[in-house]
């Protein structure tokens, strides 16, 4: 669940970013670049961030501990969780 939420910010931020920058850059670099330029920062940042966070995750949790706002119930399984 905890994936599940970080990737709901990240869509929800970059979806409220976007609008402010998108149409000046597109007027000023052309749609094949503007667009190109964003599946690179993608590709080259956002993938092997999300990959770093899999990896990584499991031994965050056990030395940072659950986040207190997170419902434990839907967690179930995960490290440092209740219930099963």
């Amino acid at each position: 669940m905890s994936i599940v939420i970080f990737y709901s910010v990240i869509l929800n931020l970059s979806a409220f970013i976007s609008p402010f920058f998108i149409a000046p850059w597109v007027d000023q670099m052309g749609y094949t670049w503007s667009f190109a330029i964003q599946g690179m920062l993608c590709v080259f940042f956002c993938i092997p961030a999300l990959a770093a966070l899999h990896y990584y995750g499991p031994s965050i949790r056990r030395k940072n501990g659950m986040p207190k706002w997170l419902n434990p119930e839907y967690d179930i399984g995960t490290i440092g969780a209740t219930g099963a």
